[in-house]
């Protein structure tokens, strides 16, 4: 008698379907009363279990893109304000352009 807490693995390279016939069959040779459910390939029940961790890994991702995108428009911006910023005048040019005013105004005063 076959109780129904025993899980069975089989492995073969023929389809899914030829198999599963099969071993229902030769499950009902064995005992009729057997119940045979939840017949799937390893590969879901080994995606089923890494599946948290999986979904961790994505909501991970999304935001290391998305803190990524904002560190990256952060610096274009930085840098961008940086070139575009005017610049205070040198010392020379202040020099120069300070006797330019002062010699003008003495001139408008005679």
């Amino acid at each position: 008698m076959i109780t129904n807490s025993q899980y069975w693995v089989v492995r073969s390279k023929t389809e899914r379907q030829s198999i599963e016939s099969g071993l229902l069959r030769e499950l009902q040779k064995i005992d009729r009363d057997a119940a045979t459910s939840n017949i799937r390939p390893m590969e879901d029940y080994l995606s089923e279990s890494v599946a948290p961790r999986r979904f961790s890994l994505q909501i991970l991702t999304i935001f290391a893109a998305a803190s990524l995108l904002l560190a990256v428009t952060g610096i274009y911006g930085y840098v961008s304000r940086a070139i575009n910023m005017p610049r205070p005048p040198s010392l020379s040019e202040k020099s120069v352009s300070s006797l330019c005013v002062s010699s003008v105004s003495s001139v408008s005063r005679w």
